[in-house]
This record gives structure tokens, sequence and C-alpha cells, in this order.
């Protein structure tokens, strides 16, 4: 987490609780799990929040939070998400328990939302994988309508992505969706020499599988590799290989929070990201920087402008 340590020692003011979640993840695949809970549990207050994958550190500080308040904690699986933890069990009871806290298929979430919550109020859905981003948004959207903006798969395409962008009038790289080597070499012959060409999956994650091609058997190799394979759990995603030119400079990250339609900014992250041991995207470092400067403010207000039109539901 960008060099930030976060403690994971208890006090002693804590007590065992029965996990109502069969399995949790682990370095080494599913395992049983036992959750702490605080001393003092706050009185139910109607009001329920939906977690969606509750995998990762994060957790434990969703789950005080909620019982601070008074609020239910409600643990789901995606799809995706439950058959990558299914895949290696030989045991059909743990199985059956993991498809049993799977969130509800489109269409049947006001169902679901009767049925197991009595209705409770639900204040909102939270997301613990990459690979539930999709089941979260649709939740989000049939359970808590004042506060979603649409199915937006752009979120999560990286081809869609920078179509929207362009579609806002920002700025955006040239790209192409290929479903095979014809298609890409296609795209190449449209780029200026000497060649180089950024090959990604067209739905990603945490950067695998990006490459850099200066040649046509590499590209090609890169090509073929990407669409042989997902890299992301996501089945909904589309599939091919996305093609796309490289943009020179530094390579930044503006960290933002939104309510209620209004975003600001929080942090300034500058990426020191370049070629090393035969690899075109190495991470030398993640430096957090200050807003101060024009080329900052200007960094500011493109990730401001993206967000307002993520609002208005262009798809960033």
């Amino acid at each position: 987490q960008r060099g930030r340590r976060i403690s994971t020692s208890r006090t002693s003011r804590t007590r065992p609780i029965r996990c109502t979640l069969p399995l949790c993840t682990g370095t080494r695949g599913p395992m049983l799990c036992l959750l702490l809970a605080p001393a003092a549990l706050a009185a139910p207050t109607g009001a329920a929040l939906i977690y969606c994958d509750p995998v990762g550190y994060e957790g434990r500080y969703f789950r005080e939070a909620c019982e601070a308040r008074g609020v239910l904690l409600v643990r789901l699986w995606s799809t995706p998400y439950a058959a990558m933890l299914s895949e290696d069990l030989e045991d059909a009871e743990e199985r059956a328990a993991i498809q049993r806290g799977c969130a509800p298929a489109a269409g049947e979430e006001a169902a679901w939302a009767e049925s197991a919550l009595s209705g409770m109020a639900i204040t909102g859905v939270l997301c613990g994988s990459d690979a539930g981003l999709a089941t979260a948004e649709r939740l989000q959207h049939a359970l808590v309508p004042a506060r979603t903006n649409g199915l937006v798969p752009a979120r999560r395409d990286k081809y869609l992505m920078h179509e929207a962008l362009r579609t806002a009038g920002l700025a955006a790289a040239r790209q192409s969706v290929v479903r095979s080597w014809e298609e890409a070499r296609s795209f190449l012959s449209t780029l200026p020499p000497p060649l180089r060409v950024v090959l990604k999956p067209r739905r990603g994650h945490a950067g695998l599988r990006v490459g850099l091609a200066s040649s046509e058997p590499q590209a090609r190799h890169m090509v073929e590799t990407l669409l042989a394979e997902r890299v992301s759990l996501d089945t909904e995603a589309e599939g091919g290989a996305l093609c796309q030119e490289v943009l020179e400079g530094e390579e930044w990250v503006v960290d933002t929070v939104s309510r209620a339609g209004e975003h600001k900014c929080v942090a300034l992250w500058r990426y020191g990201k370049g070629e090393a041991n035969g690899a075109p995207f190495v991470n030398f470092y993640d430096e957090l920087r200050p807003c101060a400067g024009e080329g900052e403010e200007r960094l500011v207000r493109y990730a401001l402008a993206a967000s307002s039109r993520d609002r208005e539901r262009a798809g960033i």
C-alpha cells in the first residue's frame, strides 16, 4: 500500500465470536477463519451494509466500524470469486457453503434483500476484490438506487475507459481491440516508426501481462498470449487484446474521494517506472507529492473532470 504500514495488533479488550463466513483466503489458499469483535457492541439500528468478496485486511476495519454503529455487515461472494475459492476444494460441504453465500443473480436482488434482510435499510455496498467489482456495482444499482450512477463497464474495461475519456473531450491514447494477430498488425501499421506499442488485457488486473513491444515478432507473441488466457477472474468482461500507442512522460496517480457529486483530491503520487532486466515497466519508487505547481494542478483538474463525467454516466 505505497509503503504505508497498518498495524494488525489487537488489545486485550477483545473476545472471539463465531465466524459467519465458512472461508477466508490466505497465502496458501482457503482456510478457516476466526474473527475478533470489540468488547462492546452498539444496539442494532436496522441498517445493513453489503460487503462483496470480504477478503483482505480491510474487512476487520469494516466489521469494527459497523459493530460500533449497530449496522449489520452482510458478507457475500461474487460468482467469479466463489468459483476461484471452490476450485481446489474437495469437501462438498465447504463448496456448498460458499455457494450459499453468493450474491443474488441479476434481477433477483430485491427478492433476495426482502428474504434475507427482512426489510432492513441497505446503506451501501463495499467490494473487497477486483473480480467482484461488477457484482458490487450491480448490487448497489439495484438495492441502493439513491447512491448509484448506473452500470458502467468502462470502470473496468481499459478500452471503454479511454473511449469514454475521448467522448468527454479529455486526452486519451490511440487504441484498438484485436482478436487476432492480423487485426493487431493492421493497427501496428498505423503507428509511426520505430515500432513501439503497448499491449495489455482489455480487462486487466494489477498490471499483469502489460507489455511493450518494439518488433512485430515480439508483438505477435504478446498478442497471442493475451488472446489465449484471461488475466482477470471477471468472467463477465469482454475478451480481446488491447493495443495502445506509447504515451511518453511521467506516470502519476491522483487519489480522490467523492460524496453526493462533489469530488476532492486527497493525494498525489508520482511513479518512477522504467526498463530494467528486460522488463519494460519496472516500478522503482512511489513518491508522495504536494499539490503545488501548475503541472500538479492540471493533473488534479483532469482527474476531477474524469470523476465529473463519471457522475454524468459518461463511463469513466
